[in-house]
């Protein structure tokens, strides 16, 4: 958008022009300089806060410092135990495996996994560290594995193209071929073996092979059930019975059958087109189908039982599993190594996954969240920090299978300040919650980067202090350098600053603004050690909000013209553009909170004079109470959210009046309750827990806590950005609105790990979405340590 289009007409205020000359009275010393009139605008000046001669002054605190941080008089609390974490790995030929294709599956009594591939067998040896697959001892070696099957204890059935074997402490014995090929399925009976092939059936009784003329169709699968009947799965039906005395079973979903696994209690489960059936013996005692509360797809292609009873269900596209009493579903290369599985196993309550691109396997680990939260620092530490402290959301990734040895390239981010900025509150909450040192340092850190996006615009044109930077780069960051050299339109400098050069890019967002009040306020509370840090923060506080104001509550930007979206006057929000499109609500909650994070920071009582004229004189107070309806009028938009909650939070923080706390209470309440698009069907863990600091406790504050632990629990551990496409899943149903990309969305929010991971400010419900499909770009762990410390500073979980 060109500088003129964004221009709006002048901003006056002359309501306060009369009391320019009003002498400063009870609030004591003067503070800073005031900001100067400019261009017949006014600047908010410490004579306004007198108490009885400003008819703005209402509330006057001397200092500011010594005022109560506002929390709930009670709090509903829940103890977060240590849960089970799924955690992934991909094993390739690199890791043992013959070749990447697999094809078959196996899991003996004792846990052993052993697993064909197109190029040969191989077992899991997990007394390596870590795990890698060791192939089978003899022959036939490099032969394509076609199905597998325990014979006893440890020792294996094989099927192979033209033959079957038998594998016995770890080495090939009495191979046996199967007259015409093609052998598809084998299982165990007793002594005996049965061999399913592309042209009918046999019954192995070494060295006899017995051809069952009665079966002469393409075998698809094969199970034993502990009666000793055999199930017979083909393209028209399952078929029980033994050698030449067959009868169908009936009341499957679907006479497609592709997968059968038997259980111990007489029971199998099978695989169909169209979902699955549970028989007790003969009987179909049960349908599973796809639906809401269901399977998530119904065209199945593999089955697993463990002795437990737990099932694994691979499909054409994914695999799932019941957890917490529904079907949880792996999909995506977060999960799978390619999308169909062709196989699946369970070993010690493992799951194994087979596809042609490798074997996926996920296990699950006993963690806290306070484990996790460690673990996503060290991540975002080791690959996401650039230029000694700013937080960069993605990074690109040169090799997503290794993390640890793979190169990775942090970028800049249209709202680095917002994103680090919000790192900073995550860190500081964590140190007040834990004390540990570690976090405060890393704070402390990044910090002295959200100085630079003031410091470096100032050096570049004195005019302009106290305007902040969308974001930095530094000339040590070669690359970088250069790419932004190259983009003059955005990209101003290069400028130096105490001996060192930079670029910093203009048009700064509401985003950008709000992140840095969020920031330094909690750093100010939590982690300043001594006055000089505080002092530091004071002073970069009021050159930004001194800034704002002498904008008319615009943010200038270098042209001269209100930046596109650092617009908070009383014309726009109350008048323009912003009263038309939900903005009304957002940008006079953003203002009214950078406001009282800067009056509760410096003391200058011209923050708190400009607080009440927004208030008494424009009724921002309403505009901030009616934020969700205003917000509603337009397609909902998950990033107006997370700057509405970034901004409700200091709000009722450092709000001094109960009364008016009440009204942010009832702002944030409705924010997260109310129709049309409540934020609480989301389960987001941050907004959850400001909601809970706006209410304290009760039955809807408790159900909002739990929802945002069981959030952090699901997210997952990789954050890689993979792309996510949940396109026809049955189990969720797709909304009848399409969101403000004019893409598909859900009615309800699919758990944190079978969607794509995003920082709080994409769409939960949307139906695919992501980066690319191998996750070449990672994601920084700001957004669920800010959730995390949020609920744990204010002892929402513990």
């Amino acid at each position: 958008m060109s500088a003129s289009a964004r221009r709006l007409a002048a901003p006056a205020v002359p309501v306060l022009l009369a009391l320019l000359a009003l002498p400063l009275a009870a609030c004591g010393g003067g503070g800073r300089e005031p900001v100067q009139e400019d261009a017949g605008c006014y600047a908010v000046d410490a004579r306004f806060c007198n108490g009885t001669e400003s008819q703005y002054a209402a509330t006057c605190v001397v200092n500011p410092d010594e005022t109560v941080i506002a929390d709930p008089p009670t709090k509903a609390s829940l103890t977060v135990a240590p849960y089970a974490q799924e955690v992934y790995r991909r094993y390739l030929e690199a890791d043992g495996l013959p070749a990447k294709q697999i094809t078959a599956l196996a899991a003996t009594a004792n846990g052993t996994l052993w697993a064909g591939t197109s190029a040969g067998l191989a077992r899991l040896d997990t007394t390596q560290t870590p795990p890698r697959f060791v192939a089978a001892a003899g022959t036939p070696g490099t032969s394509g594995i076609t199905a597998l099957a325990v014979e006893s204890g440890e020792n294996l059935v094989v099927g192979l193209e033209g033959s079957v074997g038998y594998v016995r402490a770890g080495v090939w014995e009495d191979e046996l071929v199967i007259p015409g090929a093609g052998v598809t399925a084998v299982a165990q009976e007793g002594s005996a073996t049965w061999v399913g092939t592309s042209h009918g059936l046999y019954r192995v009784s070494y060295p006899i092979v017995t051809a069952d003329d009665t079966r002469t169709e393409e075998i698809r699968a094969l199970a034993v059930q502990s009666t000793g009947a055999v199930l017979v799965a083909t393209a028209t039906g399952l078929h029980r019975g033994s050698l030449g005395f067959w009868g169908p079973v009936v009341g499957l979903p679907s006479n497609d059958v592709r997968a059968v696994a038997s259980l111990s209690d007489r029971s199998a489960l099978v695989g169909t087109a169209a979902g699955l059936a549970v028989l007790d013996e003969a009987a179909v005692a049960e349908t599973i189908r796809g639906g809401v509360g269901a399977l998530p797809f119904e065209d199945v292609t593999a089955v697993a039982v463990d002795t437990a009873g737990v099932r694994l269900v691979g499909f054409a596209r994914g695999a799932a599993r019941p957890r917490d009493g529904v079907w949880h579903l792996y999909l995506s290369r977060r999960w799978t190594p390619a999308d169909t599985v062709t196989a699946v196993a369970l070993a010690d309550g493992v799951a194994y996954l087979g596809t042609a691109e490798g074997l996926g396997q996920i296990a699950t680990i006993p963690m806290t969240l306070a484990e996790k939260a460690v673990y996503y620092e060290t991540g975002t530490e080791a690959r996401h920090v650039r230029m000694d402290g700013f937080v960069t959301t993605d990074v690109l990734l040169t090799d997503p299978d290794d993390l640890a040895q793979g190169a990775h390239y942090p970028g800049d981010e249209d709202n680095d300040g917002l994103w680090t900025q919000m790192h900073i509150g995550a860190l500081c909450l964590g140190y007040a919650a834990t004390g540990d040192e570690t976090l405060y340092q890393y704070a402390k850190r990044s910090l002295k980067n959200m100085f630079l996006e003031i410091d470096v615009p100032a050096a570049w044109n004195p005019a302009i202090d106290g305007y902040v930077a969308r974001s930095l780069v530094r000339e040590d960051e070669t690359v970088l350098w250069q790419q932004k050299l190259a983009e003059p339109e955005r990209w101003r400098g290069p400028v130096e600053y105490q001996g060192v050069n930079y670029l910093w890019k203009n048009d700064t967002s509401s985003d950008e603004v709000v992140g840095h009040y969020f920031g330094y306020g909690l750093y100010y509370d939590l982690c300043a050690q001594d006055e000089a840090e505080r002092q530091e923060i004071r002073d970069h506080v009021a050159r930004l909000t001194d800034y704002i104001l002498k904008g008319c509550f615009y943010l200038i930007d270098e042209d001269g013209e209100p930046t596109s979206f650092g617009q908070w006057g009383p014309e726009f929000v109350n008048e323009g553009f912003a009263s038309n499109v939900g903005s009304r609500g957002l940008n006079g909650t953003e203002i009214m909170s950078h406001l009282r994070v800067a009056y509760h920071i410096t003391g200058d009582p011209r923050y708190e004079q400009a607080f009440q004229y927004l208030v008494q004189a424009h009724a921002y107070d309403q505009n901030v109470l009616k934020a969700h309806d205003y917000m509603k009028v337009a397609i909902i938009n998950h990033s107006d959210d997370e700057l509405l909650f970034l901004s409700y939070y200091p709000l009722l923080r450092y709000e001094p009046d109960p009364a008016r706390r009440a009204l942010w209470q009832e702002a944030v309440t409705k924010s997260y309750d109310d129709e049309p698009w409540p934020l609480r069907p989301e389960r987001n863990p941050a907004w959850a827990f400001i909601y809970a600091y706006a209410n304290g406790s009760g039955a809807k504050v408790e159900s909002a806590i739990a929802d945002a632990a069981r959030t952090l629990k699901e997210y997952p551990l990789d954050l890689r950005q993979y792309f996510v496409d949940n396109t026809g899943r049955m189990d969720y149903v797709v909304h009848e609105k399409l969101d403000r990309f004019k893409d598909p969305q859900f009615t309800t929010v699919p758990p944190a790990d079978e969607r794509r991971v995003h920082k709080w400010n994409s769409n939960p419900f949307a139906v695919k979405d992501g980066g690319d499909v191998n996750g070449s770009a990672e994601l920084s762990s700001s957004h669920w340590l800010l959730a995390y410390y949020l609920g744990l500073y204010h002892g929402f979980i513990e």
